[in-house]
């Protein structure tokens, strides 16, 4: 099936640190005209809650996806001799490789008979549609990862895996190498839950990083937050009141999925965690104090 022809993409994720699962809605701008069958790529893992289309001055329209057959090519790919690997080098040689041979996280999404015949028709060249996913992720694992400062201790931070092929587990999109598009991204943390702060004053000081730089809330929250906007379900517009941790970016340049990525977590956690996987090595992001950064370089550094 032919991949989305986006143009656009806004996200909005809703992470929870503490239960290490996630949900999502993500508004896709497509390009006209509108194949028959819209094909896009998410993880098996994900849940897809709902699905509408919304043409260029039309109704909108709700979808059902339907999740293609994973093909059997993971053992072509990666060799039997490398299946338990923890070599990080060899992990990254296979793992995106793997992702795209075996198909993992297809879905098709079919337009209706009249949409699909209006959509492929004149009047649609200047138009396109705006397709609205909503979805949920229990299952993280080759997605986002969830480092801990002690051995079965709650997550004190997270970070998208960044190899290849592994966006597509935790963000609804064409997950190729020849499809680029704009993002915009809102990211929050849900609440803690009961009993893990004393009240609602005393939650951890979070930070984010948005593909590599550091990020901070947008000036107001969007209205399309989860059940906001017109093509949302009402059940939960209260939803879009502003969550107690939230961030924004975007990618204004043509970007590919998989250089949208992201961290969050403690504060004091970024400062003195070690390396999710290279020993030896903690990480420093610059969430340390101006004065006290140029300190700890030293003169002329």
């Amino acid at each position: 099936p032919a991949q989305l022809l986006q143009l656009h993409c806004k996200a909005f994720l809703e992470l929870d640190l503490w239960r290490e699962r996630l949900r999502g809605r993500v508004l896709i701008t497509l390009r006209a005209p509108l194949p028959p069958e819209l094909c896009l790529n998410l993880g098996s893992s994900a849940s897809i809650e709902a699905a509408r289309l919304t043409p260029h001055g039309g109704r909108t329209v709700t979808l059902s996806p339907e999740s293609l057959p994973v093909r059997a090519l993971v053992d072509e790919v990666v060799p039997q001799r490398w299946s338990a690997t923890r070599d990080a080098g060899s992990f990254e040689r296979c793992h995106g490789a793997a992702l795209h041979a075996s198909g993992d996280g297809d879905v098709r999404l079919r337009l209706p008979a009249e949409l699909a015949e209006a959509a492929g028709g004149e009047e649609a060249a200047e138009g396109g549609a705006v397709l609205d996913i909503e979805y949920t992720v229990d299952e993280l694992s080759g997605a986002i990862h969830f480092a801990r400062r002690v051995r079965g201790g709650a997550a004190a931070y997270a970070h998208t895996v960044p190899q290849a092929g592994a966006v597509r587990r935790w963000l609804p999109c064409a997950d190729v190498a020849t499809a680029r598009c704009s993002y915009e991204l809102h990211l929050a943390l849900a609440e803690p839950p009961e009993g893990a702060c004393p009240s609602p004053d005393a939650r951890p000081r979070v930070v984010a990083f948005g593909s590599g730089t550091r990020v901070g809330p947008p000036p107001s929250w969007p209205p399309e937050w989860f059940g906001g906007g017109s093509s949302s379900s009402s059940s939960s517009a209260a939803a879009a009141v502003a969550p107690w941790a939230h961030w924004s970016w975007s990618l204004e340049r043509q970007a590919l999925a998989s250089e949208v990525g992201f961290l969050v977590g403690h504060e004091a956690a970024l400062q003195s965690c070690s390396h999710p996987t290279e020993a030896g090595v903690t990480l420093a992001l610059g969430s340390l104090p101006a004065a006290r950064e140029a300190a700890a370089l030293g003169p002329e550094a």
